[in-house]
């Protein structure tokens, strides 16, 4: 999530269920959280900047497996003040990414969990920007 002056907006890209996972496994199992988030955001959609601390939210996701069995994994979102988007990175030609206003973005996002996260950071963004 990035801030251009005082509007606040969010690159919305579509994500692989295998690169959530790997970042989810990374950051649960040690602790470098931060640093696997600052990645995924690098590998995914060329993006780097200020990354913040801690997670700015949390949900559950439910993910179907291989053999069909239905599993709740947690998902940590953390928010990255952009502050450079490469012009070539590693899978840009695997990912479809935009810009968008938080309006658009929770029209677009679909996973319930990931909407309330967005929409509690931009509530907590605007009464600083105010």
């Amino acid at each position: 999530m990035a801030r251009d002056g005082s509007r606040l907006e969010i690159l919305c890209h579509d994500v692989e269920d295998a690169s959530l996972d790997r970042a989810e496994r990374l950051a649960g199992r040690n602790p470098f959280a931060q640093s696997c988030a600052a990645l995924e955001a690098l590998e995914e959609a060329g993006v780097s900047g200020a990354l913040s601390d801690k997670p700015v939210g949390a949900f559950r996701y439910f993910k179907r497996c291989k053999d069909g069995e239905v599993v709740s994994l947690p998902r940590h979102v953390f928010a990255l003040e952009v502050r450079e988007q490469r012009r070539f990175w590693a899978e840009k030609d695997s990912r479809d990414f935009r810009w968008c206003s938080i309006e658009h973005a929770l029209a677009l996002v679909g996973e319930p969990g990931l909407r309330q996260v967005i929409a509690r950071f931009a509530e907590t963004m605007r009464v600083e920007v105010d």
